[in-house]
């Protein structure tokens, strides 16, 4: 399994990814990122995100979901 980064690191491309935010209740959430920002997605809305502090690559899913 991958080990969270610091944001920095983060992919810039539109690739998805794992976000962790600390301060949010929903503390880890699918999100991208390009030259303008990180982009939590929820249901059909993206929306900007302050404070994420680390990235993970989304994990394969499991054999029986695939």
């Amino acid at each position: 399994m991958s080990k969270w980064m610091p944001i920095e690191s983060a992919p810039k491309d539109g690739t998805e990814f794992l976000v962790f935010l600390p301060g949010e209740r929903k503390k880890v959430q699918v999100a991208w990122q390009n030259n303008a920002g990180v982009r939590v997605i929820g249901g059909q809305f993206s929306f900007d995100v302050t404070a994420p502090t680390h990235w993970m690559p989304i994990p394969e899913p499991p054999e029986a979901a695939k």
